[in-house]
């Protein structure tokens, strides 16, 4: 028996499962209890100027997990039962053209690259995140009565999508790198017009052609040809890693585009939260730098008595990790922030931050500071291979095309077909029935890349990120995005 797996049987006894999600009912219920009593506050951090709460209001007063306890798991015989864990992403084959061939989440908006390498997006129209097209302008972008989505006027040539808040970056064929949205804090990589809609993507100034762009909550970072690191946007515990002279938080500290110092370090994925930035070296090596203490420095994975840090450290459970994420840093008054990260190692997930849903699936709302291992039971035989966060969920796409996830099912987004409260442990998707080679989380809602090129979405339409007409029901079952 593998080490992984002889965790993952651990981790699943029944006395400390059923302990568990006691403790996800005793803490749920004193948490809706305060929150009940208080509105929302839009503060997003006790340093940084407000972030848009998602409304999560921690459940009801009597919370139903909405899951069983983990039964004792049985001896299920070689965990190569599941076969080999491949991390290769899936590919999809169009059943139709233009189809969808990659899908990404901002706050409470989704868009896809087409398959014809232009742009798609539904959801919030706020600050112009996902374009300026009226949903009625014909074949190609919202041609079907109802629908929401829009083709994001004069992008072409896309081979890459990045997308958070409520800002998108896309990166062309030539290496360029577009941006549009949301600019409150250069996120866009420019000055004009700093708190207005952005609707229009702009080119930003970049001295090599960028080999990859991620964009993070009001920042973003592009790897280029040339070996560097540029990024640009909020810079609030110096997680842009300039070296400038300043050592000091700052709420409102806004940079444009200009060069990271990273000495010898190089990497070749990025995971962005709004104060703390994670990168993976071609190494393996995951490492943590910004803030690393507090209640900003949640999802660092580590801790630290020196908080901005601007020396990457490394997490050392991470190694040869995958698909690391990082959701947003929110507050809802008077809880302390939530938020959280998730990665991938040798076919298992293990999360850290603090959640007051399960959303770190390791079977309660809990704050892990460092990584802890997110398990499955021995009867799921299929490995996670791609996750998605938002607010206080998690979801996985596993090898077989399901989707799992874990956390709050507000607005039944964790699409078991009806609304629960939440699910500590990651349960299955039963609504969704197609193969997803893509899942992507906004705050409220959650969308699958299908294998044929279409995407499916449940949860909140309150903003219409299920791709029609806003409305405020909740949709536990699937929807399919027209485009």
């Amino acid at each position: 028996m593998s080490a992984g797996r002889a965790e993952r049987r651990r981790g699943f006894g029944k006395a400390s499962a059923v302990s568990a999600v006691l403790l996800v009912a005793s803490v749920l219920a004193a948490t809706a209890g305060v929150l009940s009593a208080c509105s929302d506050s839009e503060d997003g951090g006790p340093l940084v100027p407000p972030a848009v709460d998602s409304g999560y209001d921690g459940g009801s007063d009597t919370p139903d997990t909405g899951v069983d306890a983990p039964s004792e798991p049985t001896d299920a015989g070689d965990p190569d039962a599941r076969g080999a864990y491949d991390p290769v992403e899936v590919a999809v084959v169009c059943d139709a053209s233009p189809c969808a061939t990659q899908l990404v989440a901002g706050e409470a908006h989704f868009c896809a690259r087409m398959s014809d390498s232009t742009v798609r997006c539904w959801g919030s129209t706020q600050s112009g995140a996902i374009g300026n097209a009226s949903p009625d302008a014909g074949a190609g972008a919202g041609s079907d009565a109802g629908t929401t989505v829009r083709d994001v006027g004069g992008l072409s040539g896309i081979v890459e999508l990045s997308a958070s808040y409520r800002s998108n970056c896309a990166r062309l064929e030539d290496g360029g790198v577009q941006c549009w949205g949301a600019n409150d804090y250069y996120q866009l990589g420019i000055e004009d017009n700093q708190y207005g809609a952005h609707p229009v993507p702009n080119a930003v100034p970049l001295p090599a052609e960028a080999t990859h762009v991620e964009l993070g909550p009001r920042y973003a970072c592009a790897l280029l040809a040339n070996g560097e690191q540029w990024c640009w946007g909020a810079d609030t515990y110096l997680q842009q890693l300039r070296r400038d002279g300043e050592t000091e938080a700052n709420a409102i500290r806004a940079r444009l585009p200009g060069q990271a110092q990273l000495g010898a370090l190089s990497f070749v994925a990025l995971a962005m939260s709004d104060h703390t930035m994670i990168g993976v070296t071609a190494e393996g090596e995951t490492l943590s730098w910004g803030a690393v203490g507090g209640d900003d420095g949640i999802l660092a994975g580590r801790v630290g008595s020196i908080t901005p840090d601007e020396t990457p450290r490394k997490l050392p459970l991470l190694t040869n990790a995958k698909s690391v994420v990082a959701s947003s840093v929110l507050t809802t008054y008077p809880s302390r922030s939530r938020g959280h990260a998730c990665a991938i190692v040798s076919g298992e997930i293990y999360c850290w931050g603090r959640s007051y849903a399960g959303a770190l699936g390791t079977g309660v709302p809990e704050q892990e500071r460092e990584p802890a291992l997110a398990p499955f039971p021995d009867t799921v035989k299929t490995w996670p291979q791609q996750l998605a966060v938002g607010d206080e969920i998690t979801c996985a796409r596993m090898t077989d095309g399901s989707i799992y996830c874990a956390g709050s099912d507000v607005h039944g987004r964790l699409g078991t077909g009806e609304p629960n409260s939440v699910s500590p442990f990651f349960t299955k998707v039963t609504a969704f029935t197609k193969r997803a080679v893509r899942v992507a989380a906004s705050n409220e809602a959650v969308c699958a890349l299908v294998e044929d090129g279409t995407v499916e979405c449940w949860g909140s339409n309150a903003e219409g990120e299920l791709g029609f007409v806003a409305d405020d029901e909740d949709h536990p079952t699937p929807v399919k995005v027209a485009f």
